[in-house]
Protein backbone atom coordinates (compact mmCIF):
# COMPACT_ATOMS: atom_id res chain seq x y z
CA UNK A 1 0.00 0.00 0.00
CA UNK A 2 1.49 3.12 -0.81
CA UNK A 3 1.51 6.35 1.09
CA UNK A 4 -1.52 8.01 -0.06
CA UNK A 5 -3.58 4.81 0.34
CA UNK A 6 -2.17 4.43 3.65
CA UNK A 7 -3.20 8.34 4.15
CA UNK A 8 -6.84 7.65 3.08
CA UNK A 9 -6.62 4.42 5.30
CA UNK A 10 -6.22 6.31 8.11
CA UNK A 11 -8.01 9.37 7.43
CA UNK A 12 -11.46 7.29 6.86
CA UNK A 13 -10.74 4.81 9.83
CA UNK A 14 -9.98 7.99 12.26
CA UNK A 15 -13.28 9.39 11.02
CA UNK A 16 -14.80 5.95 11.73
CA UNK A 17 -13.91 5.93 14.76
CA UNK A 18 -14.87 10.05 15.81
CA UNK A 19 -18.52 9.10 14.68
CA UNK A 20 -18.68 6.29 17.44
CA UNK A 21 -16.82 8.46 20.31
CA UNK A 22 -20.04 10.96 19.11
CA UNK A 23 -22.53 8.56 18.77
CA UNK A 24 -21.47 7.36 22.30
CA UNK A 25 -21.68 10.62 23.62
CA UNK A 26 -24.79 11.17 22.19
CA UNK A 27 -26.32 7.66 23.52
CA UNK A 28 -25.41 8.38 26.80
CA UNK A 29 -26.28 12.47 26.95
CA UNK A 30 -29.77 10.90 25.62
CA UNK A 31 -30.80 7.66 27.46
CA UNK A 32 -28.56 8.14 31.31
CA UNK A 33 -28.92 11.73 31.16
CA UNK A 34 -32.14 12.30 29.47
CA UNK A 35 -30.62 15.41 27.91
CA UNK A 36 -32.01 14.47 23.97
CA UNK A 37 -29.78 14.54 21.32
CA UNK A 38 -29.24 17.78 20.51
CA UNK A 39 -27.24 19.27 24.08
CA UNK A 40 -24.74 16.24 23.99
CA UNK A 41 -23.54 17.40 20.38
CA UNK A 42 -22.12 20.55 22.00
CA UNK A 43 -19.71 17.64 23.88
CA UNK A 44 -18.82 15.38 21.78
CA UNK A 45 -17.74 17.56 18.23
CA UNK A 46 -15.71 19.39 20.08
CA UNK A 47 -14.26 16.13 21.69
CA UNK A 48 -14.31 14.20 17.88
CA UNK A 49 -12.58 16.86 16.45
CA UNK A 50 -9.35 16.70 18.98
CA UNK A 51 -9.40 13.01 18.80
CA UNK A 52 -9.40 13.35 14.98
CA UNK A 53 -6.49 15.98 15.27
CA UNK A 54 -4.79 13.72 17.65
CA UNK A 55 -5.10 10.55 15.32
CA UNK A 56 -4.08 12.15 12.09
CA UNK A 57 -1.29 14.17 12.82
CA UNK A 58 -0.09 10.93 14.77
CA UNK A 59 -0.96 8.39 12.29
CA UNK A 60 -1.92 9.61 9.40
CA UNK A 61 1.12 12.69 8.45
CA UNK A 62 3.30 11.04 11.35
CA UNK A 63 3.90 14.34 12.81
CA UNK A 64 7.15 14.10 15.57
CA UNK A 65 6.92 17.44 16.87
CA UNK A 66 4.80 18.20 20.03
CA UNK A 67 1.36 19.45 19.45
CA UNK A 68 0.88 23.00 19.74
CA UNK A 69 -2.42 25.56 20.67
CA UNK A 70 -1.66 27.19 16.70
CA UNK A 71 -1.60 24.07 14.76
CA UNK A 72 -4.87 22.78 16.61
CA UNK A 73 -6.12 26.38 16.05
CA UNK A 74 -5.39 26.16 12.13
CA UNK A 75 -7.31 22.55 12.35
CA UNK A 76 -10.39 23.64 14.54
CA UNK A 77 -10.09 26.27 11.68
CA UNK A 78 -10.38 23.92 8.70
CA UNK A 79 -13.08 21.66 10.08
CA UNK A 80 -15.30 24.79 11.00
CA UNK A 81 -17.41 24.86 7.80
CA UNK A 82 -17.60 21.24 7.50
CA UNK A 83 -18.85 21.39 10.82
CA UNK A 84 -21.13 24.20 10.79
CA UNK A 85 -22.90 22.10 8.04
CA UNK A 86 -22.99 19.02 9.62
CA UNK A 87 -24.40 20.79 13.12
CA UNK A 88 -26.67 22.45 11.10
CA UNK A 89 -28.29 19.19 9.14
CA UNK A 90 -27.65 17.43 12.46
CA UNK A 91 -29.95 19.46 14.12
CA UNK A 92 -32.52 20.57 11.81
CA UNK A 93 -33.20 16.53 11.25
CA UNK A 94 -33.64 15.75 15.17
CA UNK A 95 -36.11 18.84 15.25
CA UNK A 96 -37.95 16.59 12.42
CA UNK A 97 -37.78 13.32 13.96
CA UNK A 98 -41.46 12.56 13.95
CA UNK A 99 -41.44 14.24 10.32
CA UNK A 100 -39.75 11.13 8.79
Amino acid sequence: MNVYSQRIAIFLAAGFAAYMLEAGIIALGDQLLDTGPRLPRLVSFPLAVYFTWQINRKYGFRVVTPPNAAEFLRYVVSMSLGGAINFFGYITLTYADGFF
